[in-house]
């Protein structure tokens, strides 16, 4: 299962979804299920469009604040609360993968917060690929930043660790799915009873431990 964040404005520039629709339709044709915030508009529209053109299977996460969404996903959940955090855990507890397109502040809330659970071990993240997809330099920004938190020497790890970038939707699909296969084969051939998926340790004592340990993921 592919989870896809991005962006849900009608107004998104057609630069991004197009691209989000070769997402989709690259997701349906390889047989896999594509997750994402059910929206109906923007690269999540685009994405869910490319899907059902090829047949292929959406599963969308709404939130009962949000009227409507798109009529195409057969098979929808909607979540409830004063907060979008249950909605976050649900696109990605099931995810094998998670794929970034452009998208504003809750694109932005949905790939931080899943980098820092990836980091950290936390729900299984520890070695489910992130791919932000860094259309016409939208992400840069983002890049930088990160960056620079690298460079002020206040990131636990390299910035590959967080996520990895691809500059189109083809290369960014090929380079999750082949992380992915490779984790698998490793799994395989070693398997961990670590319940944190592997980056618990390494963090537990993080705010001031002098202890760590050389566990990467397998990229």
């Amino acid at each position: 299962k592919i989870c896809v964040f991005g962006s849900s404005s009608p107004r998104t520039n057609e630069k991004f979804t197009k691209e989000a629709y070769k997402l989709g339709q690259g997701i349906a044709r390889q047989g896999h299920v594509c997750i994402n915030g059910a929206g109906m508009h923007g690269c999540m529209g685009a994405v869910n469009k490319g899907v059902t053109d090829c047949n292929g299977e959406i599963i969308g996460v709404s939130h009962e604040l949000f009227r409507g969404g798109d009529h195409r996903i057969q098979n929808k959940i909607v979540c409830s609360g004063d907060d979008l955090s249950e909605r976050r855990m649900r696109l990605i507890e099931q995810a094998d993968i998670v794929i970034v397109l452009p998208g504003g502040p809750g694109t932005f809330d949905e790939l931080w917060e899943t980098s820092v659970y990836r980091i950290l071990g936390l729900r299984g993240m520890r070695h489910i690929p992130i791919c932000v997809v860094n259309i016409d330099h939208y992400f840069d920004g983002t890049i930088m930043q990160l960056q620079r938190a690298h460079d002020e020497s206040l990131l636990y790890d390299v910035m590959e660790e967080y996520f990895h970038v691809e500059n189109d939707v083809e290369a960014a699909l090929a380079w999750s799915l082949a992380a992915s296969d490779r984790f698998r084969q490793k799994q395989q051939q070693e398997p961990s009873n670590d319940p944190t998926g592997g980056g618990g340790d390494k963090w537990a004592n993080a705010e001031g431990s002098e202890t760590t340990q050389n566990n990467k993921t397998f990229y």
